[in-house]
């Protein structure tokens, strides 16, 4: 699964939760969404620091 996945499955536990009466299980929905959103966020953190180091060598080889 990637980012964007772990995203939908976010969504559609609020949209759950939103739909749900029940405050127990409107919070477990909720902190479900809030786990698919750390995965989410945690999925893609390796590849920002990869490009954050590419951009820097691109830059260090420019200026030399």
């Amino acid at each position: 699964m990637g980012a964007n996945e772990y995203r939908q499955w976010a969504l559609k536990c609020l949209v759950m939760a939103r739909r749900v009466a029940d405050p127990q299980q409107k919070a477990r929905l909720i902190d479900m969404a809030t786990s698919w959103s750390l995965l989410a966020h945690r999925h893609e953190a390796p590849r920002e620091q990869t490009v954050q180091q590419q951009q820097q060598l691109q830059s260090k080889q420019s200026k030399a």
